[in-house]
């Protein structure tokens, strides 16, 4: 009967400690790039850090999400996966690069293409693209992907894999400030025009007309945003309704406007004689590498290396190669 009651205790004990080390709060900590995670807020001992799981890790890896797994990049391998607050294996490191995850879905890199898995490793985008980078509020989470080089098509994607706007856009450029309602908007560029989508709004806030990128002239909110088509002025709010405020300056129909149209035409043709320089920048957090026209650094992407207080990212602090 001794015997009995001295293998339940056993057995309820194993299991407390069980439930205790998945529900507990863990953060990663190392050194020398090797990193395990450690029962946060502990101190470290002589020795070193007490850790929970073993630093069979690089700190490159990610903290605990709210699911209680971590993107990891392995020591012996230097591939990535996802491992639980147990130390268990969920998904094999075996993949080039991850990043991103929400509610069990993993942004990952295998052969030179990026995918999105969930935690059964069941595949929710092919490794098709040769982008994919996390885009946030505080009510939306969604993917934006790039396909292509030359040229380069984006759009986006939510963490489910469905696509929210086509990949054939030229370009998107994140205007750098939140809105009133906390939303995030893009410029997006198809056929030489611009457009408005709004994260949060999950849908284009302008027709794709606009001469240029839409911007803003004061951080005072709501914001305003300002753009020309055609020639024409417009203000449009920050839920995309216009004001015209006239036209812009009128086009002369005269000889001598002709010859000056001739003359910029030549410029412009000796410009594309010598195709503007291209660089290449890398975060100096995450290695991350971006490489792009002109010498100014790469607008928006979040860094998920630059962590804050609660774990929130903000952007990749970029340094020209």
């Amino acid at each position: 009967m001794k015997n009995i009651q001295k293998s339940i205790i056993l057995t309820a004990g194993l299991c407390f400690t069980s439930i205790m080390t998945f529900a507990q709060e863990l953060e990663k900590r190392g050194a020398n790039n090797k990193c395990g995670y450690v029962i946060k807020g502990s101190k470290s001992g002589l020795l070193g850090p007490k850790f929970v799981i073993k630093d069979n890790f690089t700190c490159s890896s990610k903290e605990f999400d709210e699911t209680g797994l971590a993107v990891v990049q392995s020591v012996s391998n230097n591939k990535w996966g996802v491992i639980n607050k147990k130390g268990e294996i969920v998904i094999p490191t075996e993949y080039q690069e991850g990043t991103a995850m929400s509610n069990g879905k993993i942004v990952a890199k295998k052969d030179g293409k990026w995918g999105l898995i969930d935690t059964e490793g069941k595949t929710l985008l092919p490794f098709e693209y040769d982008y994919l980078n996390a885009e946030s509020t505080d009510k939306t989470k969604i993917l934006l992907a790039r396909k292509g080089d030359n040229p380069k098509q984006y759009g986006f994607i939510d963490f489910s894999g469905k696509i929210l706007v086509p990949i054939e856009y030229d370009e998107v450029r994140f205007v750098p400030m939140s809105v009133s309602n906390g939303s995030r908007h893009y410029n997006l560029k198809k056929d030489g025009k611009y457009g408005l989508y709004g994260l949060d709004e999950g849908k284009f806030l302008t027709e794709i007309k606009y001469d240029s990128p839409l911007h803003f002239t004061s951080t005072k909110l709501p914001l305003v945003y300002k753009g020309t088509t055609d020639g024409d002025e417009y203000e449009i709010s920050e839920t995309g309704v216009e004001k015209y405020l006239g036209a812009g300056k009128p086009k002369s129909s005269s000889a001598s406007t002709s010859s000056s149209n001739s003359s910029s035409a030549k410029k412009t043709d000796s410009k594309k004689d010598t195709p503007e320089k291209s660089y290449t920048f890398k975060c100096v957090r995450c290695n991350h590498t971006e490489t792009k026209t002109g010498s100014g650094s790469p607008a928006g992407g979040k860094c998920s290396a630059h962590v804050r207080g609660s774990g929130s990212s903000t952007s990749h602090t970029w340094k020209k190669l």
